[in-house]
Parts: C-alpha cells; structure tokens; sequence
C-alpha cells in the first residue's frame, strides 16, 4: 500500500514537473528546426537544459514569493478585530480604545505604575498662580473637555497637590475624561499647597464636558486607559470585580498584524506563470532568428552553386564545394548545415539532395524548402535547366529582400517623424523665445 501510494505521488510530481518544465515532445518539436535530425544527442543536451532552467527560475520566483508572505507576515500593517468584552479584557494583553476615530492602545501585561504624587506641597500666596495656569486651554471652568494643567512645583517653592471628587473624570495630572458625559458632569478638585511647615486647602468646581477636538480626544482616551489598567490589576489581585462602567461609551478591540497577502500572491503567482507559459519564447525568437538567417545565407549559396556548376561539376559536388566557402557564413549558418548534410550523406550513402528537403521541412522555411525542392527536381534533368532555375530563384529572393529593406525604411520614416517634429518645435521655440520676450 505504501508503495503504491508512493508511485502515485512520484507521478504527480513528474506530471506537475512537466506541465512546469514543458514536456521532451515540445521542446523536440521547437528546437528540431535549429540543430536538425543529425544532431541528435546536441539536441537531448538543450532539452535538458531548457527544463533545468525553466525549474530553477520557477523555484527561485517561489522562494522570493515565500520571502515576501514571510515579510508581510512579520512587518504588516496594524489592523483591528472584532470588539471584545470584559472577559477578554481579563486575560490581558494589548487592547485598542477608539472614540470618533481616534485611538489610544494600552498593554494590559505590563504592570501597573503608581504616578499618583504624594509629595507636593502647597502655598496660600500662589493660589493665584495655580488657579491661573490649571485651566489650560479650556474656554472657563463650565465648559471643561481638555487636560487641565497642574503644576506640581512653583518658582518660589511651593509644593503642590491635587485630589478630585471623581479621578475618573478628572486625574491627578489633570487628564479630563468628558465621553459620555453629554450634560454634563461636576468635579471638585482640592487643591493643597504646603510651604515651610504651612499648608492650605482650597476646592474649584469645574463642569465636565464631552471632548470637542482630537487633542480632547486623545488625552481621554489615554486616561481611560490608565483606568482600565489599574481596573485588570485589581481583579487580578482579587480585590474587586471588576467594573464595566470603564467601557462605556468607547469600543475595544485587539489589534493584530494586517498581511497584505493579495499584491504578494498576485505578483507570485503571475511570475511564475510568466515563467511556465513564456518558457518557450525564447526559442521560438531563435528559430525566428536562424531561420532570417537562413534566408539571408540562400542567396549566397545560390550564387555559389552556380558559379560551381558552370564550371562542370555535378550537383552534389557543387553543393559541397559551395558549402567550403565561410565569405557571409558563421558557425550555424546555412553554410554550415550544408556541409553537415554533404558529409552525412558520404556516411549513409544517401542523395544530399534527399537530406537537404528533410531538414528544410524541419527548419519550416518556406524559402528554403523551395530550393531544395527545386534541387530534387532537376538532379535528373541536367545542369543547364537547374542553373536557370537558380538564377530566377536568386533574382526572386533579392528582390524580395529589397522590398522588406524598403518596407523598413519607410517604416523607420513615419516613426522618426514625430521625434523630428518635437525638435523642430523646441528649436523654433529657443528661436523666437527670446524675441518674444524681448517684446
């Protein structure tokens, strides 16, 4: 059972491999054409490398789209979940508050800090001063929303201490919680102030109100946060329940990292079936190559069979002879497959001509399955017909190719007309400029 579960997988993956890589008949059928039946084990050779190096492009874009899941994972964006209640909020961790779009996050693990100041002092001579500066920017004492200021310490040594009626609203530094309290809502403040062994007490009466701009906003919902804070730690230490009061008006959520997995796998995936669709374009741009080049190789080699002809020799000695020449042929010319095809049929006692239609049926050019057709049909039928054949054949193939040289110029005309256009308009432009400005 194991193995046969085994086999099954190894075939899929070879399946799946070859749907990746493009199978051997594929890269056979595309690839014949540029090195030929007799060059079988070159042609084995290049199929194996063409799917060695399609596997490897496309494992290393899924390694970089693996990297960039990775990297999204670990270093996204901060997002929120759904909201949570005051049970959540027991098991501690990191909670966000929000109140009109405004957000304040508190770290619930992190043990609570005592900033409450039991040594200010106070002084009777700068009430004055500390009335002046604790109302902030807060328009009067009925209308407080922002954080009041306390100064804790006066230029002259006086010490100061601040306690409210209700530090749920207002704290000790001066933090002003106005959400929900929509009519609003009175604190007492006493204020102490110690000197030299003196201490006087006096009270200010303010009126809470809910919060107006965002800095309000903030600062609310960072005292809120203190207060839930302090909240946790006391269930925690069991010595009260705790109180969902803290929550009203303001929702909590747990914020998470945001992935954006979407742009990644998009990217990842169209890489790769770039890759696996594209594999072959390549070689069909080379085909296209070697094939141009066959066409531009023809004429020459026409040239030279007739010039080997004239002088007396057979076809398959001319063929031979015109294909010793290197003037205009490089390695994987026509030249160069001729020369292969004279010595292949010395080998296997067969017509060159014979071969010579095989591989132009191979290599798919039309021009030059036409010449190897004509040469198979007048090896039996003399010199002097194939010779004219030739000439007519080699006339046509010029003039064919001074048609596309011409289509190409005319084509380079109308696409370097606008370029030219341009700079004529920037030259007119630095031309009559400067008298246009001068007027």
């Amino acid at each position: 059972m194991n193995k046969t579960m085994t086999e099954m997988i190894r075939m899929r993956i070879q399946k799946i491999c070859r749907v990746i890589t493009g199978s051997r008949e594929q890269w056979y059928r595309r690839l014949l054409p540029l090195y030929g039946s007799w060059k079988g084990r070159q042609l084995e050779m290049r199929i194996r490398r063409e799917q060695n190096r399609v596997l490897m492009q496309c494992g290393i874009a899924f390694g970089v789209t693996v990297v960039f899941f990775l990297a999204a994972l670990f270093y996204g964006g901060d997002g929120t979940q759904e909201p949570v209640n005051a049970e959540d909020i027991l098991q501690g961790g990191t909670y966000r508050l929000e109140y009109r779009g405004i957000t304040q996050e508190i770290g619930l693990e992190e043990p609570v800090q005592d900033v409450t100041k039991n040594t200010e002092e106070i002084f009777r001579e700068a009430r004055k001063i500390i009335s002046g500066e604790m109302l902030g920017n807060n328009q009067d004492w009925d209308h407080v929303a922002g954080k009041l200021c306390f100064p804790k310490e006066l230029e002259s040594g006086v010490y100061v201490r601040y306690e409210t009626s209700d530090p749920r609203r207002i704290s000790e530094e001066g933090f002003v919680d106005g959400i929900g309290a929509e009519s609003g809502i009175e604190v007492v403040i006493s204020v102490t102030m110690l000197y030299q062994e003196k201490m006087e007490r006096y009270e200010v009466r303010v009126r809470v109100v809910p919060p107006e701009t965002e800095e309000d906003v903030e600062q609310a919902l960072l005292m809120r946060a203190g207060i839930l804070e302090q909240e946790v730690e006391k269930v925690r230490n069991n010595s009260s329940e705790f109180e969902t009061s803290v929550l009203d008006h303001i929702s909590v959520s747990v914020p998470k990292k945001e992935t954006v997995f979407g742009p990644f796998a998009v990217m990842g995936i169209a890489i790769i079936a770039s890759l696996v669709f594209g594999k072959f374009h390549h070689v069909e741009r080379e085909r296209e190559l070697y094939r141009k080049r066959i066409s531009d190789d023809l004429p020459f080699l026409m040239d030279q069979l007739i010039l080997m002809m004239n002088a007396g020799l057979i076809l398959s000695e001319a063929l031979e002879m015109a294909s010793e020449t290197t003037c205009g042929d490089v390695e994987g010319g026509l030249l160069s497959d001729v020369r292969y095809l004279c010595e292949r049929a010395e080998e296997t006692k067969q017509p060159v001509t014979t071969l010579l239609c095989e591989h132009a049926v191979e290599t798919g050019c039309p021009e030059l399955v036409r010449f190897s057709t004509m040469l198979a049909d007048h090896v039996n039928r003399g010199s002097a017909s194939l010779i004219r054949q030739l000439k007519m054949e080699r006339n046509y193939s010029m003039e064919s190719r001074w048609k596309q040289q011409e289509g190409k110029i005319q084509r380079m005309e109308v696409q370097l007309s606008g370029p030219l256009f341009l700079v004529l308009a920037v030259i007119l432009l630095l031309t009559i400029g400067p008298v246009l400005i001068g007027f």
